[in-house]
């Protein structure tokens, strides 16, 4: 979830090879269930998000599944870090296996994203054709992904991060697997709502300041795989949203060593320090354009 600035391989644009027709988003049911969609989107808590297990046509969900890139793959870039360990990512279009490549192109076309912005009440929604941190992510057995906030502004665009969309494709994923999806509080203690990466299963939601989530719970037995989408607007929003850093919540339990964890306390406080100077920058810069009007 975190993009890592210089040492991105990017993509032209999706390849010409995908098909034009939605293969594997079944958009018409989608349609027909937009108001409930829109009803769970709005009232969600701790922040608005939507849990779908139907984005997929229920037949296709093999071919996805089986076309998932294995550890061993030549296409995988190394993200490891001290927040989101044993992980994997691939953001290059022309590498992506082309069945998860025609999903990504529905994903970003533009009846989906219609669809999308009005489940979220957000006009104008982009898709991203660089996937900006984005694309197949592989966590291996033992990684987790520390709870955090994503970055609102891409370094690479003028453009608005506003929501996160994951697709999972793991089979017969069990509950002893860990790595459920950890939606946590504002305030970065409690865990409100877990959600388990099941094939299929789709997690839309806003990402802002408040929307912390992640995986605290190390993998178990097996890889855990998903297909990662971010949408954005070209206008700002109307509160602070957050800046280009990604900020980490340090996970409770750690069993790193005591240097490692002064370190990411550390860390921890100048993000929060330059969050807190990146909100004030915002409101000022806010409060100076009503007055020039």
């Amino acid at each position: 979830m975190e993009h890592n600035k210089g040492s991105k391989v990017y993509a032209t644009a999706i390849p010409m090879r995908v098909s034009p027709m939605l293969q594997y988003v079944q958009l018409e049911h989608l349609n027909f269930r937009l108001e409930k969609y829109q009803r769970e989107y709005q009232t969600a808590k701790p922040f608005k998000h939507l849990v779908l297990d139907d984005l997929l046509l229920p037949e296709k969900t093999a071919v996805l599944h089986n076309a998932f890139p294995q550890e061993t793959w030549l296409g995988w870039k190394d993200i490891d870090h001290a927040h989101q360990r044993r992980k994997m990512s691939c953001d290059n279009s022309a590498l992506i296996p082309e069945p998860i490549c025609q999903l990504i192109y529905e994903l970003n076309s533009g009846p989906f994203l219609l669809w999308l912005g009005k489940v979220a009440g957000i006009e104008n929604l982009l898709p991203d054709p660089y996937l900006e941190g984005g694309g197949l992510h592989l966590t291996l057995p033992g990684g987790w992904l520390t709870p955090h906030t994503d970055f609102h502004k891409g370094q690479n665009s003028f453009l608005y991060r506003r929501l996160n969309l994951l697709v999972y494709l793991n089979r017969d994923w069990l509950p002893s697997n860990q790595g459920a999806l950890e939606l946590w509080n504002k305030e970065g203690d409690t865990v409100e709502r877990e959600v388990l990466p099941e094939l299929g299963r789709c997690v839309i939601f806003q990402t802002d300041d408040q929307s912390i989530h992640g995986f605290s719970k190390p993998v178990q037995e097996r890889p855990r795989c998903s297909v990662a989408m971010y949408y954005y607007t070209a206008e700002e929003t109307n509160t602070f949203s957050g800046d280009a850093n990604t900020y980490w919540h340090l996970k409770p339990d750690s069993s790193r060593s005591v240097i490692d964890r002064g370190r990411s306390h550390v860390q921890g406080a100048l993000l929060w320090l330059a969050k807190g100077i990146s909100g004030l920058s915002w409101r000022v810069a806010k409060a100076a354009q009503q007055i020039h009007r």
